[in-house]
């Protein structure tokens, strides 16, 4: 465990001083500082609720806002990981590292679950920070706090988890970069992944099973994306648990392929 804990340590401290990531992790903190913004100033609220109002014919409040922020602060997480996943073993091997780590001695298990660990949580610390700045600005305006937050962080959680362990398992066979987009394209196909159950109950024959194939086998973001949390809460809240338990089996299946073709690989 404690070999674990230091590779977690070096990637957290190695990547967290990346100019990349911390620009990134500041253009998301400006994001959701304006909308921070609008919700301290009344004047300014009234006048963008209005315009949204207006534009959108729905209904805007302050819980609105706070919609927004998180959603904006999921966007640029999933960048930070994009980011991270690419070179998350690259570096290493590319400046020889990797022998370094591997004759303290450190299994290669342990190597990959610090690193894999190591990335989760800065992930997960970037969006914690900004969920802290949005509680602050709640508790200045004197607002309800009682937005579901923490059901949000393990949501979070639950996805950074699956995209690392894509990568990880992606990485073995192709260039960083290619793994981190290939598994990004699979997260995002994954809010798609009731459309491809729709499609095969109408469909026949190799299309039919083509379409389960699909479904299956991609992650239903659809039950633990924003809306399904916040915007629908109270008919889809019951899933949301399944969800996650289901989104950390599907990691789990990920992360030990990686771990086998890692111990195979020649380094």
């Amino acid at each position: 465990m404690r070999t674990i804990l230091t590779v977690l340590k070096i990637t957290v401290g190695d990547f967290i001083r990346r100019t990349e990531v911390l620009i990134i992790a500041i253009l998301g903190l400006v994001f959701i500082a304006g909308v921070s913004l609008v919700l301290l100033d009344e004047e300014l609220a009234k006048q963008v609720t209005a315009g949204v109002e207006q534009s959108q014919g729905v209904e805007v409040d302050k819980n609105t806002f706070i919609e927004g922020a998180l959603v904006y602060a999921e966007i640029f997480t999933i960048i930070i990981t994009f980011l991270v996943g690419m070179n998350l073993i690259g570096k290493d091997m590319k400046t020889n590292a990797i022998t370094l780590y591997l004759v303290k001695p450190i299994s290669r298990t342990q190597y990959l679950l610090g690193k894999y660990l190591g990335a989760v949580f800065l992930s997960l610390m970037i969006f914690l920070m900004y969920e802290l700045f949005l509680l602050l600005t709640l508790y200045i305006d004197g607002s309800s706090m009682s937005f579901p937050f923490v059901k949000i962080l393990f949501i979070t959680l639950f996805k950074v988890s699956l995209l690392y362990s894509m990568i990880l398992l992606l990485v073995q066979k192709v260039p960083g970069f290619v793994a981190s987009l290939i598994a990004t394209g699979i997260y995002l196909t994954g809010y798609f992944a009731g459309d491809f159950f729709l499609f095969a109950i109408t469909a026949e024959g190799v299309l039919k099973i083509g379409a389960l194939a699909i479904y299956y086998t991609l992650p239903h973001m659809v039950q633990v994306s924003p809306g399904s949390i916040m915007g629908s809460a109270g008919r889809i809240a019951p899933f949301i648990e399944w969800a996650l338990i289901y989104g950390l089996l599907y990691s789990g299946i990920w992360l030990y392929g990686g771990m086998v073709l890692f111990r195979k690989r020649e380094i």
